[in-house]
């Protein structure tokens, strides 16, 4: 059984389906769900510049009855990041979407981020699954998460400098501007705001 899915997203950062699954749900997972709900929910970033993204992967799985249409809602703290749709969830499959949480509302600080689906715009609570996990919203070249911009954080980007997610010394968070590769690009943003500190 193949899940008919489409999906679009709110935000300026976008969000892509990267695979779809045709597995029923684990033996592991609640076998009495009747409505779809968030399986998994991972961020790869603990620390990200305000206004870049925070590259997040979600499992959506529908265990129910019927076909569903869902709405995925990824959060930080109250701070609504991404809203995406799915449609057509099929029953007994799941979609895992790559989804991009728009930080450009978020002051800085430390965040909770959440994920949570409602089937069909109904809230149903006692069928869904909030994962959860923190991020710091700094300055853009603080990889560190301790609101200044230093030469800690260039030692750390000069460890990961042309790496990329599948390289063994891969960094997420010393790449800045979150396009995958930590290079020239990244190395130009930290030096832009070297010597910045919050507050």
């Amino acid at each position: 059984m193949n899940a008919t899915v489409t999906c679009f997203s709110t935000t300026q950062q976008g969000c892509s389906i990267s695979d779809v699954l045709t597995s029923q749900i684990d033996a592991g997972q609640n076998v009495n769900l009747t409505a779809p709900c968030v399986a998994s929910f991972t961020a790869s970033k603990t620390v990200v510049g305000q206004g870049y993204p925070i590259p997040m992967n979600v499992t959506i799985n529908n265990a129910g009855d019927n076909p569903e249409n869902v709405t995925l809602t990824l959060s930080a703290n109250a701070t609504t990041l991404n809203n995406t749709n799915v449609f057509n969830l099929l029953n007994g499959s799941s979609v895992n979407l790559v989804c991009g949480g728009n930080t450009s509302n978020c002051a800085y600080g430390n965040y909770t981020l959440s994920a949570y689906c409602e089937p069909n715009g109904v809230n149903e609570a006692a069928n869904n699954f909030t994962y959860t996990g923190t991020v710091t919203v700094t300055i853009s070249g603080d990889i560190n998460g301790d609101f200044k911009v230093s030469l800690s954080d260039l030692s750390i980007l000069a460890k990961a400098y042309g790496t990329t997610p599948d390289s063994p010394k891969w960094n997420a968070n010393a790449d800045i501007n979150g396009d995958g590769k930590v290079g020239l690009s990244d190395l130009s943003l930290l030096a832009k705001h070297y010597g910045q500190q919050y507050p």
